[in-house]
């Protein structure tokens, strides 16, 4: 089955997805010298007038003296292992640089060809942000209608874990739950139940990433060739159609226009991961001197203490043989075209998040490193749309990502901290990087990366403050198991007397509504279940968002 297809059911997706077996990991290890190609990369784009410079050697040679004098002075996370041996981590700066002059050519291209909306990339090639693609009067618009919705709305949810952070739309609320929730098929309704079938969706998805209880439901764009964009086919969970038809009107916009980005996104998510230093596998990372020694050590004949020689010689000259692997542009990286419109439809779940600062909470502490839903929903990318703000400081969004282990000799410390800057019982994660967040902008970015929002406060400590965020988390598109609002009738109890909107609501829905308390209980199960599966503490051990590096795991 070609890529885009609209019938995934036979083919395991291939999009990679957080919650996979642990000891595979998520993203490709990179080499210390790879970390550094995109940091430099990120410092050089930050530059708004990069494209006017990049070319000029006096300016690369300024900012190559630049990132390493900055290296001694960093206390960023990605830099630790470069502290501790600095010399020796680079030792291929020159072509680190060279490298990043080729790949700066490449973003340049890349971006010209999303000039119009205004997407440029991030902290690497798969995180997208936009300042233009968004209009004024949209963003303008979806403030007015969403202070509306907060006016009208009763039951609104406070986070758990943060007073200042208040779920305006949260996803978790009148999920479907498995053995009450009904569907509507062929105009009958009919309970459903857990489909066994989610283990086959994903390659290695371990037991703990699965809810045997709950699903968030997400909401059906379809690709209309006349209008020549998606619409909405379904109604938004948690946001009435009919009272709130202009969130929806809005929400379609925002969509579209974030769809540049998205598509840019989910073409490199569907292919082999980009990686720009290749480093020998195992033993071929030494000269002939150590592969002849190695084949002495496997001598059936040799004694035991010969043996112990040969290993210590081994170890010790190590340094000598291993081979150096320094970076080396062999031409644009190329991903596959993802072509969403070959597909029967987007799914969709929408989140609004307010976080509400007062001279009584000045601060927001910070969220803690997550990824999106369970595999229950199958999240793959995650558009957010800063919309509103008021009297707080500047915001940013951090990275992290979980990779899988090098392929490396049994044992062979060297190799890994020479290469990879890893020690034995290291996190195998690595910072990315961060980006700003500021009023207006789009950034999207795939759910492989574990992510976070840092701690920004009021600015004027005698005033009330705020940040109005806006979440589209996208499903997997090849994933045809999921249940979507287009088979799930309302299940809100006030909704039952205000079905005005016939285009999105069908059938008889009858017997299928829970109360406001009710789903407030399920929203606390949840909540509690998808906590743990981010908790690597929570009693089952390491999960592939946090787990600990060992040389004999291999």
């Amino acid at each position: 089955m070609s890529l885009g297809s609209s019938d995934p059911s036979n083919k395991v997706s291939p999009i990679a997805h957080p919650w996979c077996d642990p000891q595979n990991g998520v993203c490709e290890p990179k080499s210390v010298d790879e970390w550094l190609i995109i940091r430099a990369s990120k410092r050089i784009r930050d530059d708004p007038n990069w494209k006017l410079k990049f070319r000029d050697p006096e300016y690369i040679s300024e900012r190559k003296a630049e990132f390493v004098s900055n290296i001694n002075d960093s206390q960023e996370p990605w830099m630790w292992e470069v502290h501790q041996l600095h010399a020796k981590y680079l030792r291929n700066i020159d072509a680190i640089f060279e490298y990043v002059q080729k790949e700066l050519e490449w973003y340049e291209a890349k971006e010209q060809e999303l000039v119009e909306s205004g997407f440029v990339h991030s902290i690497n090639e798969r995180v997208l942000y936009s300042d233009i693609a968004i209009s004024t009067t949209t963003q303008s618009n979806l403030r007015v209608a969403i202070q509306n919705f907060e006016v009208g709305t009763e039951n609104i949810c406070h986070s758990i874990d943060d007073e200042v952070v208040v779920n305006i739309i949260d996803p978790c609320m009148y999920p479907v739950v498995y053995g009450q929730t009904q569907e509507l098929r062929d105009g009958k309704l009919s309970t459903i139940q857990f489909n066994e079938k989610i283990y086959t969706i994903k390659n290695n998805v371990p037991e703990y990433a699965i809810s045997k209880h709950f699903q968030c439901l997400p909401t059906k764009f379809k690709y209309d060739e006349s209008a020549g964009r998606f619409e909405l086919s379904s109604y938004i969970n948690n946001i009435h159609p009919g009272k709130y038809a202009e969130i929806y009107t809005l929400i379609t916009t925002i969509f579209n226009n974030s769809l540049p980005g998205l598509l840019q996104c989910l073409s490199c998510c569907i292919s082999p991961e980009y990686l720009r230093v290749n480093i020998p596998v195992a033993e071929n990372a030494y000269g002939q001197e150590y592969l002849d020694m190695i084949h002495l050590l496997e001598d059936s004949d040799l004694e035991a203490s010969d043996g112990e020689k040969i290993d210590e010689e081994l170890e010790l000259k190590k340094h000598k043989w291993i081979k150096d692997s320094p970076p080396k542009w062999n031409g644009s990286p190329s991903f596959q075209v993802f072509d969403a419109k070959r597909f029967e439809d987007l799914k969709v779940i929408t989140k609004l998040v307010n976080i509400e600062l007062t001279p009584e909470n000045p601060q927001y502490v910070g969220g803690s490193w997550h990824v999106e839903g369970a595999m229950n929903e199958d999240i793959v990318a995650t558009i957010t749309y800063h919309y509103d703000s008021e009297n707080v400081t500047n915001q940013k969004l951090s990275f992290r990502e979980s990779f899988k282990d090098p392929k490396f000799h049994l044992d062979d410390a060297y190799y890994c901290r020479y290469y990879y800057g890893l020690s034995e019982v290291d996190q195998t994660f690595k910072y990315s990087g961060s980006e700003d967040s500021p009023l207006g902008r789009v950034l999207i970015f795939p759910n492989v990366f574990q992510h976070k929002l840092d701690p920004f406060e009021l600015k004027d400590k005698s005033k009330s403050g705020h940040r109005k965020i806006m979440y589209l988390f996208v499903v997997d598109p090849y994933n045809n198991i999921i249940k979507t609002t287009d088979s799930v009738p309302p299940q809100q109890d006030e909704w039952a007397h205000r079905l005005e909107s016939k285009h999105f609501i069908h059938g008889d829905v009858n017997n299928t509504n829970m109360t406001y308390e009710e789903a407030k209980k399920f929203l606390d199960n949840i909540l509690a279940e998808r906590k743990t599966m981010n908790d690597p503490k929570a009693g089952r051990g390491e999960s592939s968002t946090l787990r600990e590096f060992w040389l004999w795991d291999y």
